[in-house]
């Protein structure tokens, strides 16, 4: 299957300047800009299962939550190294602390997956994850890549772009997002990529990975409000504007989502662009300030907070 789209849904295209792109990011970008130990904190568990409606960010799109004391985490890489294939992948900065499977809840209620890049679905993670986890929401198309990694059938729910599914008192569904899939040169955009949204006594929006289009105020519309928006702000470049958010844009989302709280998450972990690591939340923060009555906040990595 191909998921390409004609009209609203067409896929945007990944990169107009290659050749420009290529000398920027191998000669040009500064790489002393990014931090050379970066003060993540210890990860306080107990005050996590303390509380009944929090979350703790883990660097890049990972995020760990729960909600009406259900445990989820979105997009789980938890190893060290580059992420890529065959190992040659951008970095990631250097953390004071590590997080690793073991360094989580032994119980994992719902594994939610934005799409299949490497730095979203990270196959070692899964295996050492998966006798911990109950279920995997996935994008239709990617079921079959966990299956081959020793997840049984039975714990994946495939989702499309607009559909629900229940799970343990919750509501979660799949809408779509602008970007592209695929993790090797002949299986582009085979399987779908897209947002999670999960609700309960609160409702909540996980991005992935996205470009700004016009769909984010249907989804507003649709399903929101929302009490709390893990929108994408970070790893942006003027070489693929149209399949990942500018810091401004993620103000934008959260407003369009009609968000009563917005987290900026896809930061702080993997050296993927051309910017310093700490750009994107200073762009975030210095937009989000001048807006009368937004509410966002920029957790620590590592940090349990409520909501």
């Amino acid at each position: 299957m191909n998921f390409k789209r004609k009209g609203k849904n067409k896929v945007a295209s990944k990169n107009r300047r290659p050749f420009d792109m290529y000398i920027d990011y191998f000669f040009k970008r500064d790489r002393n800009k990014n931090p050379s130990l970066y003060e993540n904190r210890k990860l306080d568990m107990e005050e996590f299962h303390r509380k009944e409606n929090a979350f703790i960010l883990l660097g890049h799109s990972t995020v760990l939550f729960k909600l009406d004391g259900r445990i989820f985490i979105t997009d789980p890489v938890l190893r060290d190294g580059r992420v890529g294939p065959l190992g040659i992948g951008p970095r990631n900065f250097k953390y004071r602390r590590k997080y690793r499977v073991e360094d989580i809840p032994s119980r994992i209620d719902g594994v939610l997956i934005s799409h299949n890049h490497y730095d979203h679905l990270d196959y070692s993670t899964i295996r050492k994850l998966d006798s911990r986890v109950e279920k995997y929401f996935v994008p239709a198309g990617v079921g079959t890549l966990l299956i081959k990694q020793g997840v049984d059938n039975e714990k994946i729910v495939e989702l499309r772009w607009d559909k629900t599914s229940t799970f343990n008192g919750l509501e979660i569904s799949f809408t779509p997002t602008r970007h592209f899939s695929g993790r090797g040169l002949f299986d582009g955009n085979r399987s779908l990529w897209g947002s999670w949204i999960v609700k309960g006594s609160k409702t909540l929006f996980f991005s992935g990975d996205t470009g700004y289009w016009k769909e984010f105020k249907r989804i507003g519309e649709e399903y929101g409000p929302f009490d709390i928006t893990f929108i994408e702000c970070g790893a942006y470049s003027k070489y693929w504007p149209n399949v990942h958010l500018m810091p401004e844009e993620t103000v934008d989302v959260g407003i369009d989502l009609r968000s009563n709280l917005i987290v900026p998450i896809h930061n702080r972990k993997y050296d993927l662009s051309l910017h310093r690591w700490d750009e994107p939340l200073i762009r975030f923060e210095k937009k989000a300030k001048k807006i009368k009555g937004l509410k966002y906040k920029v957790p620590e990595i590592g940090e349990v907070t409520e909501y």
